[in-house]
């Protein structure tokens, strides 16, 4: 369930915070009100009242995008996503904590997928039920020595999602890392939700108001933008094209997020983006000889005689299969080839759970590397421990959500913490 309310945090805006989607810029003629609980109840029990109020909020809903397609049925059905008109705020103070821990979490976790002498060490706890993945990364990383130091220089972009929970204490604890965000360009548009409804009966005005763009949304493609940009650097290329894999089943949340970022990369970038799941890039990649040029194309949907290239690779939220020997040979071919992989192998290794226990459990090893010099504190140690020894499925308990996003290669970042998710 989206809740709210959602702050961004930023390189050039570490001495304050910020609303993730604060109508700063609404016309003088309609002025937005303090996000009081009060204001905010107020407002509701009179959009309760009133079946035009509730009309117009479910235009709200699908103005902002908020929808998702109805399960199978026919193109253009969609149904507003599960959110909740209610936001939870979250404590300023356990905010800017688990903003601050969770850039120490990104780096523990970027380290400790790099160290594939520790990696391999632990990776055969984990269940049989991800023996495809840890095969393939035996075969791609784990075997010969040059091939792991060859990718320890790769272009690596991180787009991590942190779900954190209230511990005992009062004290952030973290309950589990996602390699790929299930919802990142979502919650600010849920956060505008939540102001353009503390308007109550001046929601005649909306349209006066002019909305803030979103902010994770455009972050991320960012990042991505400048992914590709290093990519043509490092191998003088010109590609201006990415590829989003989707899941099989098109996952409706994660792609409701893909379409606002690929949104941002076309209109603040020029980047075009091309969707297709593993099962259709395999028979196109099996034309590309990754070998010897390490060049990635693909068949253009407009015109199946041109081919296009594509610098970047974001794999959705349960695109590969690994148990599919057709999707793992697809990864093993993208692995031998210099486009960009987000997420990495390496972090798809560390996101299991066992493996989460295991560099939680021994974070204090990757203290140095991930730059912390002093010796971390308990209330440090305790946050990033394993609650109980299980790394646990979030849904239901999380009380906070943040999205790392990290360009690891010029070690810039951006993160936003998102109240309960």
């Amino acid at each position: 369930m989206l809740n709210g309310p959602y702050r961004v945090r930023t390189n050039s805006e570490q001495l304050r915070d910020v609303y993730a989607c604060d109508l700063a810029r609404s016309s003088s003629s309609c002025h937005t009100p303090d996000l009081t609980i009060e204001a905010y109840n107020k407002a509701l029990r009179s959009m309760m009242e009133n079946r035009a109020l509730l009309r117009d909020c479910g235009a709200m809903i699908s103005s902002l995008g908020l929808t998702e397609r109805n399960g199978d049925c026919q193109l253009g059905a969609a149904r507003p996503l599960p959110i909740t008109l209610r936001p939870t705020p979250v404590p300023k103070k356990v905010l800017n904590d688990i903003y601050h821990l969770s850039a120490l979490v990104a780096r523990i976790m970027d380290c400790a997928s790099l160290d594939s002498g520790w990696t391999a060490e632990h990776i055969e706890s984990c269940s049989s039920g991800s023996t495809g993945l840890i095969g393939l990364w035996h075969r791609v990383i784990g075997d010969v020595k040059c091939h792991r130091e060859q990718h320890r220089n790769d272009i690596r972009l991180n787009i991590l999602q942190q779900d954190y929970a209230c511990g005992s204490s009062g004290q952030p604890a973290l309950l589990k890392v996602r390699a790929t965000p299930e919802f990142a360009g979502v919650p600010q548009k849920v956060s505008c939700l939540h102001r353009m409804t503390a308007l109550t009966s001046s929601l005649d005005k909306i349209g006066e108001c002019e909305l803030p763009d979103n902010k994770p949304a455009n972050e991320i493609a960012t990042a991505i933008a400048e992914s590709v940009r290093l990519y043509n650097e490092r191998f003088h290329r010109s590609s201006r094209d990415i590829c989003i894999v989707t899941s099989k089943g098109n996952d409706a949340s994660t792609d409701n997020d893909d379409r606002l970022i690929e949104a941002a990369l076309l209109m603040n970038h020029g980047i075009a983006s091309h969707r297709r799941t593993a099962r259709e890039l395999a028979g196109d990649v099996v034309e590309m000889d990754a070998r010897e040029s390490g060049v990635v194309t693909v068949t253009s949907v407009l015109d199946s005689s041109r081919r296009i290239e594509v610098a970047l690779f974001y794999f959705q939220h349960g695109s590969i299969d690994w148990d599919d020997e057709i999707d793992r040979q697809f990864r093993f071919d993208m692995e031998r080839s210099k486009a960009v992989k987000c997420p990495s192998l390496e972090a798809c290794v560390a996101e299991l759970g066992e493996m989460q226990i295991s560099w939680r459990s021994d974070a204090d090893k990757f203290f140095p590397a991930a730059g912390l010099v002093e010796q971390p504190s308990d209330e440090l140690l305790k946050a990033i421990a394993p609650r109980d020894g299980v790394a646990e499925d979030t849904k239901d308990t999380t009380l906070c959500a943040v999205i790392d996003v990290r360009r690891v290669s010029d070690t810039s970042s951006c993160r936003w913490c998102a109240g309960e998710a």
